[in-house]
């Protein structure tokens, strides 16, 4: 019996010990983090940054064109244009200009609508009336010279003043245009008055004589054509506008013998004023006997006041020299270009 006692007495120290460390394991262990937890916070803070970055370049690209409208405000090329202070209505002034263009283009005027003026430009015994509001070619013949004759007409008998501008617009329609513009007092013309003995003869003032302006008239000629043995042909035609106003900008098509029976679509032309023409050659390779059509303004987008002679064809054969198939004599005043359109080969 006491013997046993001691056992007992180790068995009862072994059970405290146990449950004393057992306690003590349990009271040190903590719970570790969790990685998942970890990753979704790193990529909600990556995704926040992508769509602040985002924002910020979104909101650059809308404000650019506001700067750059700021900073970059380009004026057109300005043109030196002279001519007199006053001048009276019924007599011609010359109106010139100085400008050294970089490429080819043409002159225009443009001056405001008023009521009581309207300016014209004297051809010989006649002139033609310059429609106000819109740009009217100048005369190819003038344009070498920088100088143009006009003649002011004035209804009434007070003074007007008017702006006048002169406009060079390039070929390419790219292009910047440049301008100049003077302003011209317009003096009533000094008729006469007779005084005579006994009752006054009233003394009678022509009247202004009106203009009807007719829309613009397209019409295409071909003047000649040519193919040679190795199949490079050419066709030479004239455009021109036989109506009463300046057609505006327009454009052509021909239709080519070629070997895969191609159309050639030009570039937008200038505007062509009243009785102006422009002689364009086109040039192209791959030939085939055939027919050659040229059609000017295909699409109607020119008011015309006849839509028939925008159309001209003609037949080219396998071997042909240049062959011009009207008369040199034109029905209305000729009036080139200094350096009409010249195309390049077309394929």
């Amino acid at each position: 019996m006491y013997g046993s006692m001691p056992r007992m007495a180790d068995e009862k120290l072994l059970t405290q010990q146990t449950k004393t460390h057992s306690t003590q394991t349990t009271t040190h262990q903590e719970p570790s983090p969790s990685i998942y937890s970890s990753v979704l916070a790193i990529a909600g803070f990556i995704i926040l940054i992508v769509i602040v970055l985002w924002g910020l370049f979104h909101i650059a690209s809308l404000a650019s064109p506001f700067f750059s409208s700021l900073f970059n405000k380009s004026t057109p090329a300005a043109i030196e244009v002279t001519a007199p202070s006053s001048a009276k209505s019924g007599e011609s002034f010359a109106l010139r200009w100085k400008y050294s263009p970089k490429e080819n283009g043409m002159y225009a005027l443009l001056y405001q609508c008023r009521d009581n003026v309207h300016f014209e430009i004297p051809r010989g015994d006649t002139s033609t009336p310059i429609p106000c509001g819109a740009a009217y070619g100048v005369p190819a013949t003038n344009a070498p010279d920088n100088m143009v004759t006009i003649t002011p007409m004035l209804s009434g008998t007070a003074s007007t003043s008017i702006p006048v501008s002169l406009l060079f617009m390039p070929s390419a329609t790219s292009s910047r245009q440049a301008q100049g513009s003077v302003t011209i007092v317009i003096l009533p013309s000094e008729t006469p008055v007779v005084q005579v003995p006994g009752p006054v003869t009233p003394v009678v003032v022509p009247s202004v004589p009106t203009y009807t302006l007719s829309p613009a008239d397209l019409s295409v000629r071909i003047v000649g054509v040519s193919m040679d043995q190795s199949g490079m042909a050419a066709v030479e035609f004239d455009i021109a506008n036989q109506g009463g106003r300046p057609s505006g900008s327009y454009y052509f098509e021909a239709f080519l013998p070629t070997q895969s029976t191609y159309t050639y679509t030009s570039p937008l032309q200038s505007s062509l004023g009243v009785g102006d023409h422009v002689v364009s050659t086109l040039r192209f390779s791959a030939g085939v006997p055939g027919v050659v059509s040229i059609v000017v303004d295909p699409t109607d987008a020119v008011s015309e006041s006849n839509e028939v002679n925008n159309y001209a064809s003609q037949p080219i054969y396998s071997y042909m020299p240049t062959q011009s198939y009207y008369p040199q004599s034109y029905p209305y005043q000729q009036q080139y270009y200094s350096q009409p359109y010249q195309y390049p080969y077309t394929y």
